[in-house]
């Protein structure tokens, strides 16, 4: 059954497309399909800035429904912010900025 997600905002949806332009960038396999939308499409970390880059693409609205999914209490995994998702996403870039990637 679909479950309603929140709206993200026009900051929130900017500082997801900035991250994710930075952390496909920065990954060492950004060619390699990571994640798997509601579609069926599969899509690398290149694939996923372009989505969020592109937010009104089927793509773009699917990728955001997952970051606002994710804002959802679930009572299975303590609840995180938008910005506690996106440090994650920024502590990889810093981790392979500094190897050298």
């Amino acid at each position: 059954m679909p479950q309603d997600v929140p709206s993200l905002s026009e900051s929130q949806r900017l500082r997801i497309a900035e991250t994710m332009s930075a952390w496909a960038e920065s990954h060492p396999s950004r060619n390699l399909p990571i994640i798997q939308l509601a579609d069926g499409s599969e899509l690398t970390p290149l694939d996923m800035a372009v989505a969020a880059a592109e937010p009104d693409s089927r793509r773009g609205r699917l990728l955001y429904r997952v970051f606002a999914a994710a804002l959802i209490e679930d009572k299975i995994e303590p609840l995180e912010t938008l910005e506690d998702i996106l440090l994650d996403y920024w502590r990889d870039v810093e981790s392979w900025r500094s190897e050298g990637r």
